[in-house]
């Protein structure tokens, strides 16, 4: 069974922490990398085969990044986090983003497998939350 790969990206070192280890839990799950130039995450999605990108959504700089992200890496999903852990995000190109009104660990891994899903990478039965 394909393990879904994640990529952290431009984050404080806090959060980072964090999202690894809620997803180093996940029998199901793995990250891949941390990048921390926002330069950097575009050519690091690509080498890793990330299937999600966690990314802050701090400023008008990470809307430009999201839309390069998901121009060059179609296949790819990304996770949106605002700085406070208050707002959060999954965009792809097919099906587009959603908004999360509770962003929970519980919630975030739910759309972690979602969207995976979505984008046909994984085996059947891997989305329960």
């Amino acid at each position: 069974m394909k393990k879904i790969s994640v990529l952290l990206a431009n984050r404080p070192r806090m959060v980072r922490a964090l999202v690894r280890e809620m997803i180093e839990r996940q029998p199901d799950m793995e990250v891949v990398g941390e990048v921390l130039d926002p330069l950097d995450v575009i050519s690091a999605a690509q080498e890793t085969e990330a299937d999600i990108v966690v990314i802050a959504i701090n400023n008008g700089e990470a809307q430009e990044l999201r839309r390069r992200l998901l121009v060059q890496c179609p296949n790819v999903a990304i996770l949106a986090l605002s700085l406070s852990g208050g707002t959060a995000f999954i965009e792809q190109l097919r099906p587009q983003r959603r908004e999360m009104v509770d962003p929970s660990e519980a919630t975030i891994l739910h759309a972690f497998r979602q969207a995976v899903q979505a984008s046909g990478d994984t085996e059947e039965g891997q989305t329960n939350p």
